[in-house]
């Protein structure tokens, strides 16, 4: 009989103590998933634009090999943007290049494609990313 009457007692403003903690505890647990999905929202924002930006000067070093060929040391660096793109030539045959470019920026780390240009033709082929 006493377990049941402390059951049924309520605080100063007539809630039960039971039902204000679960209340409270719920409205403490849904604050934090809100705030751990816009943390990851947002993430998933910056990872895109890094990426975008990435693929931007990946375009940009291709277009310089066509238009002006293949360097003539074997390691160079291609800055666009906030992009820093590295990258390395091994001959193929006379007219094809195996070209890998490393890239990274303050939003992604590193990033690594390699693909074969034909210089004469300006044709690319085996695109490979990893």
């Amino acid at each position: 009989m006493c377990i049941q009457q402390l059951k049924l007692r309520k605080n100063n403003e007539g809630f039960f103590l039971p039902f204000t903690l679960l209340l409270s505890s719920m409205l403490v647990l849904f604050f934090l998933i809100q705030i751990s999905i816009f943390q990851s929202y947002n993430l998933f924002e910056h990872k895109k634009e890094g990426m975008a930006e990435i693929e931007r000067g990946y375009s940009y070093a291709i277009y310089k090999f066509r238009q002006f060929g293949i360097p003539e040391n074997q390691n160079d660096v291609i800055l666009y943007g906030n992009t820093k793109i590295m990258s390395t030539f091994n001959m193929i045959n006379q007219n094809q290049y195996l070209i890998t470019l490393n890239a990274n920026n303050y939003l992604v780390n590193k990033h690594m494609v390699q693909f074969e240009l034909n210089v004469l033709t300006g044709d690319i082929s085996s695109w490979k990313e990893k």
